[in-house]
């Protein structure tokens, strides 16, 4: 065994070193003095205030014992052996030793000093923010760990042992066994667990102090029943922190309840989280032996072994913290729940709220009884709700939740009023077009005395109604008055209409005097008319009187024409006659003159009226007669021939009985009379040969009933028929025209018009048979074409919108129908069936088509994008399903073209739409086609409101330009065009060329800066959403700079510096605090005012300086702001205000 190596040294090197160690000494008493004296004032001063130092708890003491000797006995101790045997064992015999040993417990004691957690947080914070904090705090702790303090500690070993280059401490050694024998060896290990009790020591230190200070913030509410119920005082709060509240959480109300804007369950799970990455930021310390040792090789990167994550001792924090937590949720909750009361007031707007008033307007009583309650709940929530309180260890900001329901409490008010005033102004809108109208009446010229005395008559009920127009208007001034009450604002238009219609009823006198003497004039020059027209219409009678009186000497037949003409004159002269005669009747009784006797005009309408009849159905019969026997039998209207006949008769066997005391015009009557009875036996038969269900086979059976070949032709005539002698055959004619007529009932369903257009048509239905209904369609149908054309760049074809087609198809399918009902459809039937489902096949086959073309021609452009193609695979997928089965259909439309020549300017190609739509295999394709839309449409509408949900704004957005930006992922700027829609006035963003967003423009040009600039690499919803953050620090950040700025240099350079809206909210701020400053000091005239006069001539003069376009749109809406700024102080001067707590100043600042 080697000679213990004994310390040799100089003599002064001796004597300095041992002032040094009792100069160390004499600190550590003086230092361990001061500490206990300073033990003894705390322990006294916490002791004799409990009630102040609750939080502190001092450790118990223990007694001291007053040994009963004043001497130790010591026994015998070989000290030279043991010595010996220590000095082997020691490692403190060299002075090299105990210097690294030194440096290595100093650099022990920096760290046990340090903390892995910021326990002194003096401001709370969001969680975000809090777990920000302390993952920096052991954060920067493991980095010092690994780097600065191993670094340190190595070079501290290395100094310290470097001289010693043999025996006991070789540093250089490379031997392992003999490494592993030498004291070097067990200074390692020893080095080894001074470093892990130090790790030991400084994470449960640190694992101790979080836990207390999250403790100390949860202290008030540890003892909260699970099932508490907060209470109505929901602005002061029991349950107060021991120092400050650690987190800050928004309220919130919106349509999923109450709850607060970090959900209260991520607490805990934060706090673990940060309580066991604490832990194992001292787990990768690394050992300092192999970093010492550096010409032995040692396998691997042993490391320093710190607390586990299940250690007893940290799962008992780990417990505390947890349980600290969950009792500070139980008040938070019961307090979010005191606020469900106002859920409906919030998640409602206002047009739900008023959705009863909006049908039927309330009256002006109910509309103050409404605006009072609004603002007295208004009050009382801005009383009873706090804009902040502490709850345990939370700052609960409930600003934005009393503001907004504050808020909604006032627009309520407000709308009810607005309603109320909608509502007046259209009842004082209706006042005074009942007066415009009455105004306009009494201003007619009237043309006649009837218009005159008419208006009369009218202008007497003018003061009644009057009356009720002033009643109305006097309810419309009363319910002004609740408007005025609650100091609503009317618009110019309702100001002046509301005055307008109070001054209608004395203008509406003034004029009705002004009109009465114009009457007057008017009756006289109305009077004097009456009589000459009087004497002109006796001259007329007399004259009509010796015309009718003549007409006993007409007795000529041949003459009927003539004569029936002469009595249709006479005729019309003795109406006008009647109607004058009641006209001037009617004008004497307005006159008040004696009525004029016209019975003579009666007595002569009645003499004239058998000469009338006799003459008018005389020549009638006469044409109709000839008309009938000699013009072609497909002219005659059967019907009407008849109806003719009867009424003939009849008016002639009135005349022989009113001219029996005149044989002349007798003779005449009888005369007609005979002709016509000598007709009547002919009427079945025209019937019969005229029914227009005649065809050729009932020709054939009528011609073999009656052995006389009869054939329709062009010439045949009723006399024709009659030299035939079929008068004698009415009955069989009759019998077979009716079952001509059930029959032609099917077809005339489609060819009724045609039957009855012209005489040309009606030639052709009896003479030839023409195409039937069915034909007819068949025939309509062929001219009726698809046009394909062909779809931009597509490779495909689309159809041009068929409407005829689909009008056409809903004609005939009618027509068709109601053919179908027909009992008489059995020659028709199977055809009839056929055409049916031809039809109706047909249709759906068209509707399926032009709903797959307008989905196809919706989805083509989103999917043509690969970016839509990779975010919706499913819906892709689905999405080529279909295509492939819509471009086979569209291929095959075109590939059975033909070419339409009516359409050949425009080169068209055509097919015939009833055989192409008529397959059932293509409806089938077709459907297949329509589902598979629909369900990529489904998919597309949910994707798009996943988008929305992440980015609201993009519900100011329609689905195609939400789709456009979608479908450009890759490309950020495609967001540029739709910006104005998503942010107000926000024109562009600035792009850099790596992409990065560092500006934002306004619609007028002006550049802002963003606080911190955006990379778009995620999702575009995910990076607009950080702009937006980005947007609103920069406004806040660059208007409180403004605002600091205002007073360090000119006013004149600040406003030129900073965008329009910060000048104007600056200036507008530093005006409201002089202002209050100024009426606190009394000195509003003298002082301030000439202030705001110099400010406003500054800006003045420099507007009219050289200014960019910006500056002077800033400047001039400034002006404007300053001008109406000085307008309010000289009001506040003139009406002598010397408070800001007055209404004058109050009612400026809403």
């Amino acid at each position: 065994m080697p000679e213990v190596e004994t310390p040799r040294e100089e003599p002064g090197l001796v004597q300095q070193q041992v002032l040094e160690h009792l100069s160390s000494l004499s600190r550590e008493v003086n230092l361990d003095y001061e500490r206990s004296m300073n033990k003894i004032n705390f322990d006294q001063i916490v002791s004799s205030k409990p009630d102040t130092f609750s939080y502190v708890t001092l450790p118990e003491k223990e007694e001291e014992k007053v040994p009963r000797q004043g001497l130790v006995s010591v026994p015998e101790y070989p000290f030279r052996e043991q010595k010996e045997d220590f000095t082997f064992v020691s490692l403190l015999t060299r002075p090299e030793v105990i210097t690294a040993l030194s440096k290595v417990r100093a650099e022990c004691n920096k760290v046990t000093a340090m903390s892995l957690f910021h326990s002194n947080l003096s401001k709370y914070s969001r969680l975000e923010e809090f777990e920000q904090i302390q993952s920096q705090t052991f954060s920067q702790v493991q980095m010092f760990l690994k780097d600065s303090w191993i670094s340190t500690l190595k070079v501290a070993m290395r100094s310290s042992l470097r001289d010693m280059s043999k025996g006991w401490y070789n540093l250089y050694e490379t031997n392992w066994e003999v490494y592993l024998m030498s004291k070097l060896r067990k200074l390692m290990e020893l080095l080894k667990y001074m470093l892990q009790d130090t790790l030991r020591f400084l994470v449960q230190d640190s694992l101790a102090s979080f836990s207390q200070f999250i403790s100390d913030a949860c202290c008030g509410v540890l003892d909260c029943p699970d099932d508490m119920v907060w209470g109505e005082d929901l602005i002061n709060s029991p349950y107060r922190p021991r120092k400050n509240p650690l987190f800050i959480v928004d309220l919130v109300l919106d349509s999923s309840g109450v709850h607060y804007s970090t959900p209260l369950e991520h607490f805990e799970t934060s706090l673990l989280n940060l309580f066991d990455k604490g832990i194992l930021a001292t787990h990768a310390v690394p050992q300092l032996e192999k970093l010492v040792m550096e010409d032995i090789f040692i396998s691997g990167d042993p490391l320093l072994e710190s607390v586990g994550l299940h250690e007893p001792l940290v799962e008992e924090l780990r417990t505390v913290i947890a349980n600290a937590v969950r009792k500070a949720m139980i008040p938070l909750q019961a307090y979010a729940r005191e606020y469900q009361k106002y859920l409906e007031l919030n998640n409602n707007d206002i047009a739900t709220f008023l959705k009863a008033y909006q049908t039927h307007c309330p009256s002006s009583s109910e509309v103050r009884e409404v605006v009072l309650t609004h603002l007295q709940e208004k009050e009382i929530l801005d009383s009873s709700l706090p804009s902040s309180i502490i709850i345990g260890p939370f700052y609960i900001n409930a600003d934005n939740v009393k503001q907004s329901l504050s808020k909604k409490h006032k627009a309520l008010a407000t709308c009810m009023l607005d309603i109320l005033a909608k509502h007046l102004h259209k009842e004082v809108d209706n006042i005074c077009e009942e007066f415009r109208s009455i105004s306009r009446k009494i201003y007619e010229k009237p043309n006649s005395i009837e218009e005159l005395a008419e208006l009369r008559e009218w202008m007497k009920a003018i003061p009644e109604k009057l009356v009720g127009l002033e009643e109305r208007i006097v309810k419309v001034m009363d319910d002004y008055q609740v408007m005025d009450e609650f100091l609503y604002n009317l618009s110019t238009e309702d100001f002046n209409d509301k005055w307008a219609a109070s001054n209608w009823p004395s203008k509406i006198l003034g004029q009705i005097e002004m009109v009465r003497q114009q009457h007057i004039e008017d009756e006289e020059k109305f009077h004097k008319i009456q009589i000459m027209d009087q004497n002109n219409f006796q001259e007329k009678l007399e004259g009509l009187q010796l015309v009718v009186a003549g007409f006993s000497t007409h007795v000529e037949i041949v003459r009927a024409h003539e004569i029936a003409n002469e009595a249709r004159r006479v005729k019309k002269q003795l109406k006008d006659c009647q109607q004058l005669a009641m006209l001037y009747n009617n004008r004497e009784r307005i006159f008040g003159l004696p009525i004029t006797n016209y019975d003579k005009l009666s007595r002569m309408v009645k003499e004239f009226q058998p000469y009338l009849d006799l003459w008018t159905t005389a020549s009638d019969w006469l044409r109709w007669s000839e008309s009938w026997m000699n013009d072609p039998l497909s002219a005659i209207d059967a019907e009407q021939l008849e109806k003719n006949v009867i009424e003939s008769f009849k008016t002639m066997h009135k005349c022989v009985k009113q001219f029996k005391d005149i044989p002349a015009c007798q003779d005449v009557a009888l005369d007609i009379r005979a002709r016509i009875e000598e007709f009547k036996p002919y009427i079945p038969l025209i019937q019969g040969l005229r029914n227009p269900g005649m065809r050729n086979r009932h020709w054939e059976v009528l011609s073999n009933e009656i052995n006389i070949n009869v054939r329709p032709k062009a010439n045949l005539t009723f006399a024709r028929c009659l030299e035939m002698n079929l008068q004698d055959h009415i009955e069989s004619i009759s019998k077979v025209a009716e079952v001509a007529g059930k029959e032609y009932s099917i077809e005339q369903v489609g060819g009724h018009q045609e039957a009855h257009l012209a005489p040309g048509p009606r030639r052709r239905t009896l003479l030839g048979p023409t195409p039937g209904a069915l034909d007819k369609m068949e025939k309509e149908w062929s001219a009726i074409l698809f046009n394909v054309l062909p779809y931009k760049e597509t490779d495909t074809y689309i159809l041009k919108s068929p409407d005829e087609a689909s009008q056409l198809l809903d004609d005939h399918i009618v027509m068709t129908q109601s053919m179908s009902f027909s009992p008489y459809k059995k020659p028709f039937e199977q055809r009839i069936n056929s055409w049916e489902s031809k039809l109706k096949l047909t249709q759906e086959v068209l509707e399926e088509w032009l709903n797959c073309q307008r989905a196809w021609l919706y989805l083509e452009p989103i999917f043509s994008s690969e970016d839509i193609n990779r975010q919706l695979p499913v819906e892709s997928k689905r999405y080529q399903t279909m295509e492939r089965i819509w471009r086979k259909i569209m291929k095959n439309a075109y590939e059975n073209r033909e070419f339409d020549h009516a359409r050949f300017h425009s080169l068209a190609w055509a097919m015939q739409v009833i055989n192409v739509c008529s397959d059932q295999r293509l409806l089938d394709s077709l459907r297949d086609c329509n589902k598979l839309l629909d369900m990529v449409q489904k998919g597309l509408s949910e994707y798009l409101e996943t988008k929305r949900g992440a980015f609201p704004r993009f519900y100011f957005l329609s689905d195609d330009e939400l789709l456009e930006i979608l479908s450009q992922t890759k490309d950020p700027t495609a967001v540029q065009p739709h910006l104005r829609k998503c942010f107000e006035n926000i024109a562009q963003l600035q792009f850099q060329e790596d992409l990065e967003i560092t500006h934002m423009y306004s619609a007028e040009g002006e550049e802002v800066q963003l606080s911190f600039s955006i990379y778009p690499s995620s999702n575009v919803e995910d990076w607009l959403r950080e702009v937006e953050r980005s947007m609103k620090a920069s406004v806040r950040d660059i208007i409180e700079r403004a605002i600091k700025a205002y007073p360090t240099m000119p006013r004149t350079q600040w406003v030129l510096k900073w965008p329009g809206q910060v000048t104007i909210a600056g200036c507008q701020t530093y005006w409201t605090m002089e202002v209050a400053e100024a009426l606190g000091a009394s000195n509003l005239s003298n002082q301030l005012f000439p202030q705001l006069a110099r400010q406003l001539s500054d800006l003045v003069a420099l507007v009219r300086g050289k200014l960019s376009r910006m500056q002077r749109a800033v400047l001039s809406a400034l002006i404007v702001i300053e001008v109406h700024a000085k307008d309010v102080v000289s009001k506040l001067i003139r009406e002598n205000i010397v408070s800001v707590n007055d209404f004058e100043w109050i009612s400026q600042l809403r």
